[in-house]
């Protein structure tokens, strides 16, 4: 081989490995390859308990996508990616664990939000499901109809999955999805105006 050749096997190697890397998944779209969740997280009462959570969902099957923001007035939403398979249970369990600074006050909990267009009698039909899915606190679902939202308290323990809940809510009549859609969206606003 000569000088001219080998330079050329060697760019072609290099090019080629470059094509390899960049198609190639990287860690984090891996580990987040399954979906994007949205979860309630209660008892975040100040930027300590938001430490604490913090630490809890750290050894979770899922990643955080942003901090964790204190909110004493209600549940602190967080955005997460979870594998398709993710235990909402286990990650539960740690958010229940965790001793925050205000846990007398509001103990920790993880709810997993869902978008549906919420009409008439879905707030029947969302306990309902809620009533039938192992890993789940029914008294802790919340239809939320002004925002396109079904709240589902996670009991923590017992394994259950997003899919599991979603497709619970669809044999119950309500068709529910992880993420915000433009037609969820739509409705959510069409609610507030009547």
């Amino acid at each position: 081989m000569n000088r001219l050749q080998v330079v050329s096997v060697v760019s072609l190697l290099m090019a080629a490995s470059a094509v390899v890397a960049w198609a190639a998944p990287k860690d984090e779209e891996k580990a987040g390859a399954g979906q994007k969740l949205t979860l309630a997280v209660e008892g975040v009462e100040c930027a300590n308990c938001a430490k604490v959570i913090s630490t809890a969902l750290s050894g979770a099957d899922l990643k955080v996508t942003g901090a964790i923001e204190p909110n004493a007035k209600g549940p602190s939403l967080i955005q997460a990616k979870c594998p398709e398979k993710c235990d909402l249970g286990a990650v539960a369990a740690k958010v229940n664990d965790a001793e925050t600074p205000h846990r007398e006050k509001v103990p920790p909990s993880l709810s997993l939000v869902l978008f549906a267009d919420l009409q008439s009698g879905a707030d029947t039909n969302v306990q309902a499901a809620c009533e039938k899915i192992s890993g789940v606190d029914a008294k802790g679902c919340q239809t939320l109809a002004d925002k396109g939202e079904i709240r589902v308290k996670i009991a923590g323990g017992k394994p259950v999955t997003a899919q599991q809940i979603v497709d619970a809510l669809a044999s119950a009549g309500v068709k529910a999805q992880v993420q915000k859609t433009q037609a969820t969206a739509s409705a959510a606003t069409s609610t507030k105006s009547n």
